[in-house]
């Protein structure tokens, strides 16, 4: 038996298969930027912020600043999912956040829920501290 007229037509069908692929896959990618399909993606911003307990009643949180510390606009703290008990910055034409600002606020419950949220200059916000003290 002769093999060899049917064994040329399996090489070409296979190469033509990849060649179609890789086009696909190259314009898969060209679409993704021209739409900017990547562009919603954010850069997550490093601070720090840290908070201790006063007495059974009061926590203060101290900023202590970051790589991204002039992008910062205020900081709000909330406690066990409430209203807002403090906030640093947010002064118009006031003075910014600075490292090593402190405020003192009111969490009575022991184990109580802190979070806190940073606001940026571009409109963004991000949570900078989620933990019990």
């Amino acid at each position: 038996m002769n093999f060899t007229g049917n064994e040329d037509a399996v090489s070409e069908v296979i190469s033509v298969v990849l060649m179609i692929a890789l086009a696909v896959m190259l314009a898969a990618v060209i679409a993704a930027f021209l739409f900017g399909m990547t562009g919603n993606i954010s850069k997550t911003k490093v601070l720090s912020v840290t908070l201790a307990r006063q007495d059974p009643t009061h926590v203060t949180a101290t900023y202590k600043s970051g790589t991204d510390s002039q992008a910062l606009i205020g900081i709000t703290f909330t406690v066990n999912g409430g209203s807002p008990v403090g906030t640093m910055g947010f002064y118009a034409g006031g003075s910014p956040v600075t490292a090593g600002k402190t405020i003192i606020f009111s969490a009575p419950q022991a184990h109580s829920h802190v979070i806190a949220i940073g606001q940026f200059v571009d409109g963004s916000r991000q949570v900078l501290l989620d933990t019990y003290v």
